[in-house]
């Protein structure tokens, strides 16, 4: 059981995606519209620092998923490597690291309980990756949406400003740039927060009726036993 919740949760984060799929594209083309209303090379650099950010925390991502991958294929077969340098008298027990059960005794089909481990395993890192970039794409670009309307808030009132004699037109263009960056930004935030609040609900939800039939069930098995005996 310990292995069905993270596989449950990751599938429904997936399923998640594919049916917020439009939306996921929308927020890309407004990603894609954001990058053209920087008015300075200051703000330009604020929105680089944040993709290049979001650049390494994602290669961080697939790095330490690689890492995974390879060390459950190693200690999967870790006894075959042992009993190929240190043999033993008798071969070391070969385990699956999750626990599955099949019609056929384990040993007969080792390696396609293993090679079935691997795919499904993988699949799940790869899930988790892609979708896990996609929010990191969008918090970071957030972020740095947020960054650009601090940074134009701090800048629309200056004494060059107030020494114009139209300042009151151009404070309110100003402020009018801040208001469209800050919108920009917390349009991103319903969908970071969306997916996992959605995800976990369902996984919850999920875990509490598996509780409750489990319990009834159990509770119906025993008094057909008490009626019957």
């Amino acid at each position: 059981m310990s292995f069905v919740f993270p596989f449950i949760l990751i599938m429904l984060k997936y399923c998640v995606f594919i049916f917020k799929s439009n939306t996921i594209k929308i927020l890309h083309h407004l990603i894609q519209e954001d990058w053209k209303i920087m008015q300075s090379k200051l703000e330009y650099d604020i929105m680089e620092k944040h993709t290049y950010d979001c650049q390494n925390n994602i290669i961080s991502l697939f790095r330490i998923g690689g890492v995974l991958f390879t060390g459950m294929v190693v200690v999967q077969f870790s006894p075959i490597i042992f009993d190929f340098i240190l043999p033993l008298d008798e071969p070391r027990s070969r385990k699956t690291l999750i626990t599955v059960e099949y019609f056929i005794p384990l040993d007969n089909i080792f390696y396609t309980a293993v090679i079935h481990e691997v795919i499904v395993a993988g699949l799940l890192i790869l899930i988790l990756i892609t979708t896990g970039t996609q929010l990191l794409l969008c918090a970071h670009h957030s972020f740095g949406m947020f960054k650009i309307a601090r940074h134009r808030m701090e800048h629309s009132i200056d004494e060059r400003v107030l020494r114009m004699p139209n300042c009151h037109r151009v404070i309110c263009e100003k402020i009018f740039h801040v208001v469209i960056a800050h919108r920009r930004a917390m349009e991103l935030v319903p969908c970071i927060l969306f997916i996992p609040v959605v995800s976990f609900f369902f996984f919850f939800l999920y875990f509490f009726l598996n509780n409750l039939f489990t319990n009834v069930f159990e509770d119906i098995d025993m008094n057909l036993r008490i009626l019957t005996s």
